[in-house]
């Protein structure tokens, strides 16, 4: 709660600095005439416009979406807070600066002239000593290296500008599907796709046709995508009679929220999933199971190990290349990804900030502690040999967690191109035939 809390005020404080810089700089341009004050709103206007717009294509091209005008203006007005607080930390540490030095010597009047107004109006500034610019350019330097880089790292990472969809279930694999919206167990709304199960085929094995449409997988993206780009998770428990319910992760896709975290929120959003389904669509769920991608499968395992209904009814977890444990991955990737110095920001200011964006603690988000809870409940993991985003290790931590039926596949493959491996898709889809009634 705590975390939910400092969110929340981070958030509101997000909304009103931008207005509150707007109008003190609009007021000192219109009423003091000062031309800087407009070409300073001017210039970060701009400079937040390009950042948020770039932010946004980026994440276009790379899932293969449609840029959204409507995240572009929502990315800039994020990063025009940004700014301001980078501004605002910057003014401070030269005000600091400046109080502590010794003040420059005043200039002696000329002999002669006795000291007037006009005079005093009428003379040069003071010339600051070259060592007192060096002092105040090092400490500036340090603070914004020091305190700014973090920031702006913890900032990128939890914020996640959505992409609009290119096509549909349909359109991609010919699969009929329903546009449904539901709340996460936090209110949040949840956007997804309902994809019937196909029509029982003929000659189809008796022990398959009598669960033929009467259970259903929910599909769980992984960071950055959507319910479009990974559904192919799915396809071989369709396949097999299974419905589909695909969805949006918050701050992704068509789902509300524009802040992401990495799969501790997100297990409220497929608590929801359950919940609709159990709701909505309870002849066609005797039996859940979640198939997840990084973020989807840490956010997936959370949900079953929650002590409620939902959590509950989740009857077992396809895993495909998860963290066993979110603060250590962060850890390594800092210690190795980045330079000495960097890395020890990173470590103990960025990860913090990140967590205060996000609302919640990232570096104490455990998916092998959730896992070691869920009983007799059979797991299947999948896992790429030349995974550099997330090592196998952790696949084999959690695969040493689960104390149920449990499966673990390793591939020589990277992080994404395990999911495209079709035996494996079928191989999961085989395996969880035993959970039936």
């Amino acid at each position: 709660m705590p975390w939910d809390l400092a969110h929340a005020a981070l958030r509101a404080c997000y909304a009103l600095l931008p207005i509150f810089y707007a109008g003190l700089l609009l007021n000192r341009a219109y009423q003091r005439r000062d031309r800087a004050a407009r070409h300073e709103l001017l210039g970060t206007s701009i400079s937040a416009l390009a950042i948020g717009t770039a932010l946004a294509v980026v994440y276009a091209l790379a899932v293969g979406g449609r840029v959204r005008v409507d995240q572009c203006i929502l990315a800039a007005l994020y990063f025009f807070a940004v700014l301001i607080v980078l501004k605002g930390l910057d003014a401070a540490v030269r005000a600091a600066v400046t109080r502590l030095l010794p003040a420059p010597p005043e200039p002696s009047p000329a002999p002669g002239n006795a000291p007037n107004r006009i005079a005093a109006l009428t003379a040069p500034e003071p010339t600051v000593p070259r060592k007192h610019r060096v002092l105040l350019h090092a400490a500036r330097a340090l603070v914004l290296i020091a305190v700014g880089l973090p920031y702006v790292m913890a900032a990128a990472m939890a914020y996640r500008p959505k992409v609009g969809l290119t096509s549909d279930p349909f359109r991609d694999l010919n699969w009929r599907f329903e546009p449904v919206t539901f709340p996460a167990t936090d209110g949040l709304r949840i956007s997804a796709w309902y994809i019937p199960a196909p029509p029982l085929p003929p000659n189809t094995p008796p022990d398959l046709a009598k669960h033929w449409a009467r259970r259903t997988v929910i599909c769980a993206h992984g960071l950055g995508a959507n319910k479009l780009n990974q559904l192919h998770m799915a396809r071989a428990f369709h396949a097999r009679g299974w419905n589909v319910l695909a969805l949006d992760f918050r701050a992704h896709g068509a789902s509300a929220g524009q802040f992401s975290t990495f799969g501790d929120t997100e297990r409220r959003d497929v608590l929801g999933a359950v919940r609709h389904l159990r709701t909505h669509r309870a002849a066609n769920a005797d039996h859940i199971v979640c198939v997840g991608a990084s973020l989807g499968a840490a956010a997936s395992i959370a949900a079953a190990a929650d002590d409620s209904a939902e959590g509950r009814a989740i009857a077992g977890l396809v895993v495909y290349a998860t963290y066993a444990d979110l603060g250590d991955l962060a850890r390594s990737i800092c210690d190795t990804r980045l330079p000495f110095g960097t890395n020890l920001l990173a470590r103990h200011v960025a990860i913090p900030l990140a967590s205060l964006h996000a609302g919640s603690n990232l570096s104490t988000f455990r998916p092998a502690e959730h896992l070691a809870r869920l009983g007799n409940r059979p797991l299947f993991l999948v896992h790429g040999k030349r995974d550099v985003m997330i090592p196998i290790a952790h696949a084999h931590t959690l695969h040493a967690a689960a104390p149920g039926p449990k499966r673990l596949v390793d591939l020589d493959a990277d992080h994404n191109a395990i999911i495209d491996d079709e035996p494996t898709a079928r191989a999961a889809a085989a395996f969880f035939d035993a959970v039936r009634e």
